[in-house]
């Protein structure tokens, strides 16, 4: 079974003044052996639009969550694999 990170992007300006983009883990997509997919939403963002990004877990996230179920993680755009 394959998991990935449901995220919602927030808009923020760092102390140079570039706009930046920082992820809120807010569930978990579970992508299934024989190819169906479940999703677990765990929190719901204040304001949120009802837009979010699915992204592959990192390999220590993956130890994690094989161990205990992770707590809500941000990650900024430097973090992010693209």
């Amino acid at each position: 079974m394959e998991v990935k990170n449901i995220c919602v992007g927030h808009k923020y300006t760092d102390k140079s003044g570039t706009e930046k983009t920082q992820w809120e883990i807010i569930g978990k997509m579970f992508v299934k052996d024989d190819g169906k997919t479940s999703i677990v939403i765990k929190s719901i963002p204040v304001c949120w639009d009802g837009n979010a990004m699915v992204f592959e877990q990192k390999k220590d996230e993956q130890q994690t969550s094989a161990q205990q179920p992770a707590p809500a993680q941000q990650k900024t755009d430097d973090e992010l694999p693209f």
